[in-house]
């Protein structure tokens, strides 16, 4: 992580600050009317030598009745491996009565049909060298926007509208976001905020807080219908022994971090169906939900599911996972109180048909309950997390029914 790429959107907000100046002085010169040559490529040159970058547009105005402002047209910014984004109109309302007194006091900034391609570079960690944990890439990320926010935005309101987004980053998906609509408004000690798109992973988001400039603390409320997470777990389970489809899904989800110690996340997650996969056999599910937390420290992560219901196998239950490092040596902790044996003994067969031994025993199950069902794993990968050797079961039965083979 490099301080230049890190900064690079304070010097373009600074320079647009430089580059308002430049034009206001201007405008209290001239007519009401500005449409100057020699405005538009000074003011294209400040702000392309603060961004690293390239940035030009086809039109410049400048009025000052009856409120002040100035107009970008065709707008375009080229950052080489980073960003390219094209602009329809961009327009920055400025205060009439600062301007006479000689100040520049931005009111607001409204952005039209933005369309912007960013890309992510990424590289392996060199050797022994530390990955970067979530509260670190979380801090890269936010610091400078927070900072540009707090110098550009303080007491103005930025209003982007229709947006397109594409996001590519070697090791993730790609993300295609449509359109887009942001409003932030600053104050002394924030950036509080109203989100809304749909996307290629999504029909559509909302998301609503506030992030404090002070230490980049935030507490924000998320909604996304039908979230397609398939994506995600195909590249989290790569090399897992069990597999799982999901259909989208709605999520509700409360997000918190004090940007120090931890991030967490309160969700409650609603699928219509879902299918888990072994060795090529599929066990289809219908209805599942669940509810509880995600946390993310520096050096370990933890899910709790608090409620847990999936199809008609689970009807309640609640699941621990556990994993230090990066996302590594998960260790996970299933509790049931109530197991109906001829469910499993269903779901059992489907998925351990390459197991005949274990098949030939389960079919033998006729009916009763598993009550005070614990299941225990852990493995030093995802791959050998499910594998039969590392599991640790136990339970009572009640009312169970087994037949015996005939010698």
């Amino acid at each position: 992580m490099k301080s230049a790429g890190r900064r690079w959107p304070l010097r373009l907000s600074l320079a647009g600050a430089a580059a308002i100046a430049f034009v206001v002085g201007a405008m209290l010169l001239g007519p009401r009317v500005l449409d100057l040559p020699a405005l538009k490529s000074g003011v294209e040159r400040k702000i392309s030598q603060a961004a690293n970058g390239q940035i030009t547009w086809d039109d410049l105005q400048v009025r000052l009745l009856p409120v002040p402002r100035v107009e970008l047209r065709a707008v375009a910014v080229d950052i080489p491996g980073r960003l390219h984004a094209t602009i329809e109109q961009a327009q920055a309302r400025l205060g009439l009565l600062s301007l006479l007194r000689g100040h520049i006091e931005v009111l607001s900034i409204a952005v039209m049909r933005p369309v912007v391609r960013l890309q992510i570079p990424w590289s392996p960690p060199a050797q022994n060298e530390p990955t970067q944990d979530p509260l670190t890439v979380y801090r890269f990320v936010l610091a400078p926007l927070a900072q540009a926010a707090q110098e550009v935005l303080y007491g103005a309101r930025l209003e982007i509208s229709d947006s397109d987004l594409q996001v590519n980053a070697s090791t993730l998906p790609e993300l295609r976001v449509r359109g887009l609509s942001l409003r932030a408004q600053a104050d002394a000690t924030g950036l509080d905020l109203q989100v809304s798109a749909s996307s290629n992973f999504w029909d559509q988001l909302r998301l609503s807080g506030r992030i404090e400039f002070a230490d980049l603390s935030a507490n924000l409320n998320l909604e996304v219908a039908r979230f397609n997470a398939q994506p995600w777990l195909d590249r989290l389970l790569t090399d897992a022994a069990l597999g799982v489809n999901v259909s989208p899904a709605d999520v509700a989800a409360r997000l918190a971090t004090d940007a120090k110690t931890e991030l967490t996340c309160d969700f409650n997650l609603n699928v219509a169906s879902l299918e888990l996969v072994r060795s090529g056999q599929r066990l289809p599910m219908d209805q599942s939900n669940l509810k509880g937390r995600a946390i993310l420290r520096a050096h370990e992560s933890e899910l709790t599911l608090s409620e847990m219901r999936v199809g008609s196998l689970l009807p309640d239950g609640s699941l621990q996972l556990h994993m230090t490092g990066v996302f590594e040596r998960p260790e996970i902790a299933l509790d049931v109180p109530d197991l109906n044996i001829n469910m499993l003994r269903d779901a059992v067969l489907a998925l351990t048909t390459d197991h005949v031994e274990i098949g030939r025993y389960v079919a033998r199950a006729r009916g009763g309950i598993l009550r005070d069902f614990k299941l225990r794993a852990g493995a030093d990968t995802w791959r050998d997390l499910f594998n039969v050797d590392r599991l640790d079961a136990s339970a009572t039965l009640v009312d169970a029914r087994l037949l015996l083979p005939v010698v």
